[in-house]
Parts: structure tokens; C-alpha cells; sequence
């Protein structure tokens, strides 16, 4: 066998059949993997991509956030946060202030895990949020984060986001492989759009599944290396990790002796006027009333928001006896475990960003909506065509894509319309507004698998859509009394842009419904 003969063998023809039996398999375990994770991710894309308005959301779904906006008028430091405290009962230690901006109109006051106090910064005056506790933009970020099934639904989100980076590498090498052979040769609709629009986002879709890979599994999966780490001693990553690169800013132990304060607006020039390049978003009082009392600002860097973001805030620390500078922190003072987790948060959740950020991330997260959904047809499509009559089990699973991913819509809609449909003083509203969600996307599943007709079942989900969406516009204006012309004059930005969007999607969905025939490009979905 090993004679001068073995330099027959063709060794050439046995490793191009090894590079097919690893490219078949490459392709059978992208297609494979996709379709378990795909609509996972495709839940947490459009409930992200919606979450992207969660301040306007939030406004719009809080009739007592529904105020007169002054325009170029500061809130009164003084005031409003004495307010505040008084109605906390004057707390003096580890109280967190969150001043108005795009995020939140309103300034806030929490002490420990007490309820927030939202004070008008117009009038400078406590808020009465009763009945409030913004369940739709909370709801709606829950599902993309962890499908409402939070720490499992968490975990499991990472780990899609982990295969989505997979899947992402592999159609990658895939198409460069494949891109020789493909030049001369007519590839199908699903699979040029799937490709085309899958390339043209692939630095969206890296972003978002690193670090909802890193959000999502790291922090939570890390308890059996915390527990081995510290002995035993503790099991939550946040007891080890954050003293060191997160330390405890403008602590101060109590001396016991009174002191009076200096007033939170002379403390606040004075932190902008030595930091100016700091935009305070967030003010920690620390021993108030107390000798060694501190005050902290903290915020993101105008020129530099990646490295400033949520997690990793820049911060000055005053006496807030004296009003001395005690403590100063830029982005380089920081660690760099820090800097690499704001990063993560800020393109993650673009929290300090306007309305222009927010509006291009919704075309992208629409357009790879459409990008997970032709990446399901191009499965679908081979299987039917192969099994033709045979393959009742693939034409029941298009209708099952069809209602996870469209049939959410309507489902969307409808819970818009609840929420002002039913009082808010009611006891069980979100056990309500939940079940009716859930109820009638599992109606969607019901009606698609029972009218087999692909273009029928559209028809009617935009007609849904549409319907609900016009219903929630008028009941939140029936209810709060802001009609559209109101809060355009009264200069209520975030109540009148969302009951305006909502209007023209709603006449948009109705539009889409009446002419869905007439559209060429939805008879390729005919045969599903």
C-alpha cells in the first residue's frame, strides 16, 4: 500500500471533496442555526428598534407628564429639589437627582429605593404621578431585552446574540467563497435581498449583537466564577467588580456635627464653570445637612459621548459646606474595563443622543427586520418547492413566521389602545394589557394557520394596525384632553410627534390594507 504507487492518489480531487463536505456543512449549519435564533432576534430587534423612543413613549403614556414646555427656561435648583426632599421627607444621604433632558422632561428625586418625585421644572412643583408607572415603554423594552421572562429570557438573548455573530462571520465567508461561481449565475429574489441587505448593515447588526451578546450573557452568566473567585464569600459580579472599576464617588461619612448648605444653584456654576465641558445630567447628595456632606455632578462629555456614556459618567465632587472642589474625574482617570462597557452602552442604547441618531437607527433596525425575514423565505421557499404537496409541515411553519413576525404589529397596536382604554386606577390593568397582547398574537397564529392565504392575512394585520393605532390617538386625547393643535402650541414636542407618528402609520397600515393587491412586490409571498 505505501509503495511508490501512493503518488497516484489524487490528492487534489480528496481535498477539494474535503473543502465541499466542510462548505455543505458550513452552509447546512448557518441555515440550520439561523432558523432556530432568527426569530428570537427579530423579537428583539422590533421591540429595540421601538424602545429607541422610549423617552417620547414614556411622555406620551404619562398623562401627568403632559405640561406646558417653557422654552429657554432653566428649573429653579433651589426650589424644585427642596420640594423634592420635603416630599421624600428630607432625606440626607445617597439621594439621586436626575435633571430634565431629552431622556426625561421632568427632574427627579430618589432616595435609596423609594419612589422617584417628578417635579415640573417650569413651575418647580411635585407631580402627582398616581396610577403612573409607564408599563408600555417598560413592557416594550422587557420583551426585547428578555422576552418578558427576565434573568432566563436574558441569558437567552445573549446567547442568540452570540449565534447571530456567528451567523454573521459565516454568510460573510459564504458569500466570498460563493461570489466566483455566482457571477454568472441568476440567484433568487429572497436570497439577493437576504445577502445585499444583510452587507449593507453588517456593522449595525456586529454592534448590536456584541454587545447584546456581552449585556447579555457575560454579566449574568458570571456567578460561578464570582463565587469561586472571592471563596464563597459573594455570588453577584457587581459586589466584586464595581469597587474596582467603578468606585464609589464623593463618598462621605457623616461627622455628626449640622452644617448648613450652600444652594444647589451656586454649587451647580460652580461645577459648570470648573468643568465646562461636562453635561450634567445627574446631581448625588451625599451626608446632606452634615459636615462632610457631598455633592456630586455627573454627566457625558460634549466631545467625547462614546467614552462618557451611561457607564462610565465624568464626574466633579464639591463640599457642599463650602463649596470647595474636592474631586475631579475625566474618561482618562477611568479604567479601562470602564471605557470599553460605556462604549457598549452607548451604541447599544444611545441614551444622551437626539432624534436624528434615534430616526437613522430606526431605517436600520426596519431594514434588517427584512433582512431575518427573506433569510426565512429562502428556507421556506427551497422546502416547499421540494415537497411540494408533501410539505404541509413547511407551509404551516411560513404561517407561523408570518404571525411571530407580522402578526406582532396589530398585537403592538392593540395594547396602545388598552392602555387608554381601560382606567388607570384600575387594579389589575397590567395583567389586562398583557393578556390582551399576548391573546391576540396567538390570534394572529390562529387566523394565519386557518386563512392559508398569505395576502389575506396581511390585509387584515395592517387593517388591525391600522385601526388600533387610529383608536389609541383619539382615546389619548379623548382621555388627557391634549388634542394634536394643543400640544403643538403648548410646544409638547414628545406628545405631539408620537400621537402624529401614530396617526400616520395608522393611515399608512389602512392604505397598505385597501391596495395590498396592487402591490407586485407581495405576490412573491404568494405561495406561502
Amino acid at each position: 500500500i505505501y509503495s511508490n504507487n501512493y503518488s497516484s492518489y489524487n490528492f487534489k480531487g480528496i481535498l477539494m471533496s474535503v473543502d465541499n463536505l466542510y462548505l455543505k456543512y458550513l452552509i447546512r449549519s448557518h441555515t440550520l442555526l439561523g432558523i432556530f435564533v432568527v426569530f428570537i432576534f427579530y423579537i428583539s430587534t422590533y421591540f429595540g428598534t421601538i424602545t429607541l423612543f422610549k423617552p417620547y413613549l414614556k411622555n406620551w403614556e404619562s398623562p401627568s407628564h403632559h405640561f406646558k414646555v417653557v422654552e429657554n427656561t432653566e428649573p429653579d435648583l433651589d426650589k424644585a429639589i427642596r420640594a423634592g426632599l420635603k416630599e421624600l421627607n428630607n432625606p440626607n444621604d445617597r439621594v439621586q437627582i436626575t435633571l430634565p433632558s431629552f431622556n426625561e422632561k421632568t427632574l427627579s428625586i430618589k432616595f435609596g429605593f423609594s419612589e422617584k418625585i417628578y417635579i415640573d421644572p417650569y413651575t418647580n412643583k411635585v407631580i402627582d404621578t398616581k396610577n403612573e408607572n409607564s408599563f408600555i415603554s417598560n413592557f416594550f423594552n422587557q420583551m426585547h431585552i428578555s422576552l418578558d421572562t427576565p434573568p432566563i429570557g436574558q441569558i437567552l438573548m445573549g446567547i442568540v446574540s452570540i449565534s447571530i455573530v456567528f451567523l454573521t462571520i459565516s454568510g460573510i465567508y459564504l458569500w466570498l467563497i460563493n461570489r466566483p461561481k455566482r457571477s454568472n449565475k441568476k440567484v433568487g429574489f429572497w436570497f439577493r435581498w437576504h445577502k445585499d441587505l444583510s452587507l449593507l448593515l453588517l456593522p449595525y447588526i456586529l454592534v448590536f449583537s456584541l454587545t447584546g451578546a456581552v449585556l447579555g450573557v457575560m454579566i449574568l452568566s458570571a456567578t460561578p466564577f464570582v463565587y469561586s473567585a472571592s471563596q464563597g464569600e459573594e455570588t453577584h459580579i457587581s459586589k466584586v467588580v464595581r469597587p474596582i472599576i467603578y468606585p464609589r464617588q464623593g463618598y462621605a461619612k457623616k461627622s455628626g456635627v449640622p452644617a448648613s448648605m450652600q444652594k444647589f444653584s451656586i454649587l451647580y456654576d460652580k461645577a459648570q464653570k470648573n468643568y465646562p465641558n461636562l453635561n450634567i445630567t445627574n446631581i448625588s447628595l451625599n451626608s446632606w445637612n452634615d459636615k462632610n456632606a457631598r455633592i456630586v455632578f455627573s454627566g457625558y462629555l460634549d466631545e467625547n459621548k462614546i467614552l462618557s456614556s451611561r457607564a462610565n459618567r465624568a464626574t466633579i465632587v464639591l463640599s457642599g459646606a463650602s463649596g470647595e472642589i474636592l474631586e475631579k474625574k475625566g474618561i482618562e482617570d477611568t479604567h479601562i474595563i470602564s471605557q470599553v462597557m460605556s462604549g457598549f452602552y452607548f451604541f447599544h442604547f444611545i441614551s444622551d443622543e437626539g432624534i436624528i441618531v434615534r430616526l437613522i437607527y430606526l431605517i436600520l433596525g426596519l431594514v434588517f427586520g427584512l433582512s431575518m425575514i427573506f433569510g426565512i423565505y429562502i428556507w421556506l421557499e427551497k422546502k416547499i418547492q421540494r415537497y411540494g404537496e408533501d410539505g404541509s409541515f413547511y407551509k404551516y411553519l411560513s404561517q407561523f413566521s408570518t404571525a411571530l413576525t407580522i402578526g406582532v404589529i396589530p398585537a403592538s397596536a392593540f395594547i396602545l389602545f388598552i392602555y387608554w382604554l381601560l382606567p388607570f386606577n384600575y387594579i389589575d390593568k397590567e395583567t389586562w394589557l398583557k393578556g390582551g397582547f399576548y391573546a391576540l398574537w396567538c390570534f394572529t397564529l390562529f387566523y394565519s394557520v386557518y386563512k392559508n392565504d398569505m395576502l389575506s392575512i396581511l390585509k387584515l394585520f395592517a387593517k388591525l394596525s391600522g385601526i388600533f393605532l387610529l383608536l389609541a390617538v383619539i382615546l389619548h386625547q379623548l382621555r388627557t384632553n391634549v388634542f394634536l393643535w394643543d400640544s403643538f402650541q403648548k410646544n409638547m414636542d414628545a406628545i405631539f410627534w408620537v400621537d402624529t407618528s401614530l396617526l400616520l402609520l395608522a393611515i399608512a397600515s389602512l392604505l397598505f390594507a385597501k391596495n395590498i393587491e396592487r402591490i407586485k412586490f407581495l405576490q412573491k409571498i404568494r405561495g406561502f
